[in-house]
């Protein structure tokens, strides 16, 4: 990929993030964040971790604070949360590492049961990903966590 594409690419993630923001403050105003469903409000706070991550890359060199295996089971959480499959490539672009370093990520958190590779259904070239069901329980419970360390209470909370 050129710069160019890179540079477009990158206007097209922020604007994405824009949006996801904008929705997630919209959800917000429904009531409090306890009035929506968990499966919602995690959604919304995963898509806001996710785009964190993202933006760190503006003010940071990249290499800095990378963390692969945080970018890889947040994008596969928001992936099934929205009823969406997810390749292994795409994995790999999200974990933000070289593709060889992202496989070895993939590898680790798949030997520690976090997530599961399967075959596409009609394209055997292709390998999926998701996560496993005790993954999914753990990264919820992560992210309930960070709910309530991030719940405006007026203390900081940890």
């Amino acid at each position: 990929m050129d710069s160019g594409s890179n540079d477009h690419l990158a206007a097209r993630i922020k604007a994405l993030c824009v949006d996801l923001d904008a929705v997630a403050s919209d959800l917000g105003k429904t009531g409090p964040i306890e009035d929506l469903s968990d499966e919602i409000a995690l959604l919304a706070l995963a898509r806001r971790i996710a785009a964190g991550h993202a933006a760190m890359a503006d003010f940071f060199d990249p290499s800095l604070f990378v963390d692969p295996a945080t970018n890889i089971v947040l994008r596969l959480f928001i992936d099934q949360q929205d009823d969406r499959t997810t390749t292994s490539g795409e994995c790999c672009a999200a974990a933000g590492v070289p593709r060889t370093t992202a496989l070895r990520w993939i590898n680790l958190l798949s030997g520690r049961g976090l997530i599961e590779m399967y075959e596409k259904p009609n394209d055997r070239r292709s390998t999926m990903l998701r996560l496993t069901p005790s993954g999914l329980e753990i990264v919820n419970s992560w992210l309930l966590r960070m709910r309530e360390i991030f719940r405006p209470s007026g203390k900081i909370t940890g």
